[in-house]
């Protein structure tokens, strides 16, 4: 449904109108005008069946030259512009319905646990009953790898080269429904404001697939910054009553590094917020360390959200409290600005 609302939207402002067929010089029917190779920056690599009777399988069909990552490029809006749906498969088992749904830049489907066969297998995609091929990061693909884990079967990585060079890229979504991707991304775009002065940026993570999403709030009042943690299952995650308060971060001296694109930023004795750029430049994924635990994002989180993190939250912390009598500055160079710009590859002039 939200393919053929947005294609609708699209005709009258320059979108390809649905189904066109070509025709020769002389008026003959050529058939249907075939669809452009779908752009794929990076899809699930690996299915557990351990994890549930349906498993989510997603796709990021990002374009890396567009330059708004958060809105569909000019090759997927020629596909929504049509009338037709996507349907997934795994080698030759359908994905739930016969349907996938895109949500801007993500293509979700979901896969019955119970058809699938343990081992490597591959993926491909019909839209309106044409065979897609797939614009990859590592050339064009008629299919994309994936690796299907049993139960009892210790988790797996791909090789990286040679043939399983595409896991390099590969990135882990963690979100178990359609739901919790849609709302993670609404929450990751950027800060929020929820009333006068108190801003507030939220992330939503998970440990594990099969877990609880954990839920940070990372707040700012009167100069103030505060981390808050909360649990939720997925169907709450919409409707803040319902989440389930489990403590607050002391925080403490700030300490920024940097391990290659890595950016990583201590915030209190055992918590550190991890952070590097996507290929696309305008996301990032993120985790946040508490002791041994990982509590990964959902979703990757958006340049405003990073920006706010950076500029405005991380510095609140670094000055503490200011309402306390002789506060000391406890921020250490360098600076979460510095590091993000070096990643860039954006540099000073020189004088």
């Amino acid at each position: 449904m939200l393919a053929s609302a947005f294609g609708a939207e699209l005709q009258g402002v320059g979108g390809e109108l649905p189904n066109v067929n070509f025709r020769d010089q002389d008026g003959d029917d050529k058939g249907i005008e075939p669809l452009p190779p779908l752009d794929v920056h990076a899809w699930t690599g690996v299915l557990n069946l351990g994890t549930g009777l349906e498993l989510p399988l997603y796709m990021d069909l990002s374009h890396v030259t567009d330059g708004d990552a958060q809105r569909p490029g000019k090759t997927l809006q020629q596909y929504l512009a049509r009338d037709g749906v996507f349907c997934v498969k795994v080698g030759e088992e359908m994905c739930k319905h016969g349907k996938a749904v895109v949500r801007r830049n993500l293509l979700a489907a979901i896969m019955p646990a119970h058809v699938l066969q343990v081992g490597s297998a591959d993926i491909t995609i019909t839209y309106a009953g044409q065979q897609i091929e797939f614009n990859t990061p590592f050339g064009l693909k008629k299919s994309l790898p994936i690796t299907i884990i049993g139960q009892d079967e210790p988790l797996r990585f791909p090789q990286m080269g040679g043939d399983g060079a595409e896991a390099q890229d590969t990135l882990d979504m963690r979100g178990n429904s359609l739901a919790s991707i849609s709302l993670a991304e609404d929450h990751h775009e950027s800060f929020q404001v929820i009333d006068n002065g108190h801003e507030v940026a939220v992330l939503i993570t998970k440990t594990d697939p099969a877990d609880f999403a954990t839920v940070f709030v990372f707040g700012l009042k009167g100069g103030k910054a505060r981390l808050d943690r909360y649990e939720t299952a997925e169907t709450n995650l919409d409707s803040r009553p319902k989440w389930d308060f489990v403590d607050t971060c002391q925080l403490g001296e700030v300490l920024v590094s940097s391990q290659g694109d890595l950016t990583i930023v201590q915030i209190a004795e055992g918590v550190e917020f991890v952070f590097e750029p996507r290929t696309l430049k305008q996301a990032y994924s993120a985790n946040l360390h508490v002791g041994p635990m990982v509590f990964a994002a959902i979703t990757c989180v958006g340049e405003a959200w990073i920006q706010w993190f950076s500029k405005k939250w991380v510095p609140c912390v670094a000055i503490g409290d200011p309402e306390e009598s002789g506060m000391i500055e406890r921020f250490a160079a360098p600076t979460v600005s510095s590091l993000t710009k070096r990643q860039r590859g954006i540099r000073k002039p020189q004088q």
